[in-house]
């Protein structure tokens, strides 16, 4: 049975209980010459997927929140551009990066995880800064997102290895 409890370091971490010889009130272990470091593991990359999954879902509700705001607004102080059909499909593309890492960040393996989380983290930090307009209300969406995403970036970056 797994027992929380602080590991080396102090990072939290999950070890196992031991059950005890009522004759001898000793602990009795799988193999008693074996180190307690074979039982411990820590639980960080959970901690880590949470949290990325977690900053996935607030990009995307300020993208979302942009989009609305500007629809809102209409065209006022903004030269009208004219969107193709195709244009759409590839901004639905890009938009659907942020959709995806939400259960990707979640469910990958941690090597190919960090690697998406930088690659989508850039794509859509290009598609924010690019696409966007310097109304105030985008302006102050975009510097949520891209604070946002910079956080994606150091915490994948910053993922501890398990052993």
């Amino acid at each position: 049975m797994l027992a929380p409890g602080l590991g080396r370091n102090n990072k939290k971490t999950f070890t196992r209980s031991y059950k005890t010889n009522k004759k001898t009130n000793k602990k009795k272990s799988r193999n008693e010459k074996g180190n307690m470091e074979k039982f411990v593991k820590p639980i960080a990359p959970e901690h880590v997927r949470a949290l990325l999954s977690t900053l996935w879902i607030v990009v995307l509700i300020n993208i979302l929140s942009a989009d609305i705001f500007s629809f809102m607004l209409g065209d006022a102080g903004e030269t009208a551009v004219a969107v193709t059909q195709w244009m759409m499909f590839a901004f639905a593309i890009i938009h659907e990066i942020p959709i995806a890492m939400i259960i990707l960040s979640r469910v990958l393996q941690r090597g190919i995880n960090r690697t998406l989380n930088f690659v989508a983290a850039g794509i859509t930090a290009v598609y924010i800064i690019a696409g966007g307009s310097a109304t105030p209300h985008y302006i102050f969406f975009a510097l949520a997102e891209v604070i946002c995403l910079i956080f994606i970036v150091t915490q994948a970056k910053k993922w501890p290895k398990v052993v």
